[in-house]
C-alpha cells in the first residue's frame, strides 16, 4: 500500500500544472525542522510522541473554524501571504510526519487533489502553527494566526450582536439581537458560534425564533451571565 509521501509525489508527477512547489525537505534537515515544532507548540518529548499534534499543543487558547463541507483548504490564500513560503506537514494516520517547504496556492492545489488528510502549515520564524483535523476544523496557534482566523471568521460569518440574554419559562434562554446583518438570515436548527469579549467561545444550535422581534432561543443548558453584552453570533451551518 502506498504511503502519504508516495501518494504526493504522484499527484505532483501526474499534474497538469507546472508551478507547484512542494520540495521536500532533506534528510539533514528534516529532524531539526520536526525537533523546533515540537519544542515550540508540543508537550510531547519527540514530534511522533502523538497521532495528532492538535490534541498536545503546549498552549491551549487556540482559536478554530469548523468547516462542515471539508473545504477549509479553499480560504487558505485568505489568511496568509501567497508569496511566502512555509513548512508543510502531511499527517498520516499510523503518526508518520512527512515535512515539505512549500507556498499556499500549491497547498491549496494539492489538499484539492488528494484525498483528505490532516495537515499542518507552520510559519518558518515558529510563531505559529495552523491545522485542519480530521473532523474538518481548522486551527489555528500562535496569536497572528489567531488574529487572522477570527477576522476571517467575523467577515464571513456575522450574523449580529447581543444586547441581552434573558429566560423564557419553561423554553430555555433567548439571546435578544442588534445590529443584525441584512444580508444573511438564520433558522431554526441552524449551527451558531457565540463569540464573548473575553475571546471565550460558546457552540450551539438554534432551538426557535421569537416572533416579530426576531430573538433567538437557544435552550436550557445556559445562563444569562454566559452571554454579556457585545457578544457576537456567528452562523457556523453545523
Amino acid at each position: 500500500m502506498k504511503n502519504l509521501r508516495t501518494k504526493i509525489a504522484v499527484a505532483i508527477n501526474e499534474a497538469e500544472v507546472t508551478n507547484i512547489l512542494m520540495k521536500e525537505v532533506s534528510l539533514q534537515q528534516y529532524e531539526g525542522v520536526l525537533a523546533k515544532i515540537n519544542s515550540k507548540f508540543l508537550i510531547t518529548k519527540k514530534y511522533s510522541g502523538s497521532t495528532w499534534w492538535w490534541t498536545v499543543y503546549k498552549e491551549t487558547n487556540s482559536y478554530g473554524i469548523h468547516f462542515p463541507e471539508g473545504n477549509a483548504f479553499e480560504v487558505l490564500n485568505e489568511l496568509l501571504p501567497s508569496d511566502k513560503k512555509y513548512w508543510f506537514v502531511a499527517s498520516e494516520e499510523n503518526g508518520k510526519y512527512w515535512l515539505y517547504e512549500s507556498n499556499i496556492e500549491s497547498i491549496q492545489w494539492l489538499i484539492g487533489n488528494m484525498h483528505a488528510f490532516e495537515y499542518y502549515i507552520i510559519d518558518k520564524k515558529y510563531e505559529w502553527i495552523l491545522c485542519e483535523n480530521h473532523h474538518n476544523i481548522l486551527i489555528g496557534v500562535g496569536q497572528k494566526i489567531k488574529e487572522k482566523l477570527k477576522a476571517y471568521e467575523f467577515k464571513s460569518r456575522y450574523y449580529a450582536e447581543i444586547e441581552k440574554a434573558y429566560k423564557l419559562k419553561d423554553h430555555g434562554l433567548v439571546l435578544s439581537l442588534h445590529n443584525k446583518t441584512e444580508k444573511k438570515t438564520i433558522s431554526t436548527g441552524e449551527g451558531i458560534k457565540i463569540v464573548c469579549p473575553d475571546g471565550s467561545q460558546i457552540v450551539s444550535k438554534v432551538k426557535g425564533i421569537v416572533f416579530k422581534s426576531g430573538d433567538i432561543l437557544i435552550g436550557t443548558d445556559f445562563s444569562k451571565e454566559d452571554f454579556p453584552t457585545g457578544s457576537i453570533v456567528l452562523l457556523t451551518s453545523a
